[in-house]
Formats: C-alpha cells, structure tokens, sequence
C-alpha cells in the first residue's frame, strides 16, 4: 500500500509505502522535479535523511528528474543506519518504462517462425 503525502508541512516526505499489511515496515519517498541542469546536493540528501529519523524510518528513496552530484551520492554511499536508494532522471525514465508507468505502444511487432513440425505426418 501507497500513500501520498506532498504537502506543505510535510517535512520533505512526498510518500509512503507500507511493505506490509499493518504499515509497521514503511519506505518513505521524495520526489523533485528539477530542470536537467539542476542538481540535487548533499544538503537536500541530508534534509532527507533527517526527516526520515524525525518519522522514525530507517528507508527512504530520493527521486529527481534531474541527477545527484558527487557530493549527494558519496555521502549516500558512506551509509548510515538508514538506507536510502537515489534514482536520476535517467534511471526514472528506464524504471517507467520497464513497468509501463507513463509510456504508451508506438509499434508492435509480430515476428513469425515456421513451425517445423507442421507437415510432419503422425
């Protein structure tokens, strides 16, 4: 289950996932739609980071349309006791489109293989 939660006052948590039935393991999510010219620092990763512990979660996903820079993603990669996974505007564009999220079918193709058994008498 998924909620969204975006709002002002929400303390830099745009969503929340429940990874079970009674929400007690939750991933909380933020989300920033930034121009590709626009990359999200080490502070905003941080700020992030600490509003999970003000909500009492230890994992959380940062998403922007834009990219980390090299502060953002090597502070992430020192670790912490909270996970937090970074998705770019590049690994969103390809996570949408393995699971169908905002794409449509331009072209279908139908390829077609002889069935070598077809003619075999039986």
């Amino acid at each position: 289950a998924a909620a969204h939660l975006g709002r002002a006052g929400d303390e830099g948590i745009d969503g929340r996932v429940n990874q079970d039935a009674l929400g007690l393991d939750q991933i909380m999510v933020q989300a920033k739609r930034y121009a590709p010219d626009r990359p999200i620092d080490r502070q905003a990763v941080q700020a992030f980071i600490g509003s999970l512990a003000g909500q009492g979660v230890t994992k959380g996903i940062f998403i922007t349309t834009s990219y980390f820079n090299e502060n953002a993603t090597e502070f992430v990669r020192r670790g912490s006791n909270t996970k937090v996974v970074l998705v770019d505007g590049e690994q969103l564009i390809e996570l949408m489109m393995r699971h169908h999220i905002g794409v449509r079918v331009e072209r279908t193709v139908e390829l077609l293989e002889l069935d070598q058994n077809y003619f075999d008498d039986e």
